[in-house]
């Protein structure tokens, strides 16, 4: 064993859970569209999932910043620019889905699936703020001190 390298982690890198996650999504659609008979879209939906996975790992092998922003992974700078714009495109999208919902109930048009979204979405977000304020107090058991 080399002595300059480190020991591999047993947990999954956070670059592998987002290829995975990428490919997750393209097979999904895939089966999706291929259940209602539209095989094509599904394969297409599959390669564009693709070539951006490819697109990424290349533009990260080759040092641009950039597609670590954009992915998430990369040094604690990277990941903070990741972090930042996934908050700021969350609090956008919760309120397109609330003035969404609002609207579509005021019509008339109750749809009960985009209620289900915004209250999961809703719920979600209480969760994600509960666990920012447990770690920034260092943990469940210092939540209280």
């Amino acid at each position: 064993m080399n002595p300059t390298r480190r020991p591999r982690s047993p947990r999954p890198s956070q670059r592998l859970l987002w290829i995975s996650a990428q490919l997750a999504i393209g097979v999904v659609a895939l089966i999706a569209f291929a259940a209602h008979g539209d095989g094509g879209e599904g394969v297409a939906c599959l390669a564009v999932m693709v070539a951006s996975i490819a697109g990424f790992e290349l533009a990260r092998r080759r040092g641009l910043s950039v597609a670590a922003m954009l992915t998430g992974v990369g040094d604690e700078r990277a990941r903070g620019h990741y972090r930042a714009a996934n908050a700021r495109t969350g609090e956008l999208m919760a309120y397109v889905l609330a003035v969404w919902a609002i609207i579509t109930t005021a019509q008339g048009k109750t749809d009960h699936t985009l209620l289900a979204v915004v209250a999961a979405y809703a719920g979600l977000w209480c969760l994600n703020i509960a666990r920012s304020a447990i770690d920034a107090r260092g943990g469940v058991g210092r939540l209280s001190a």
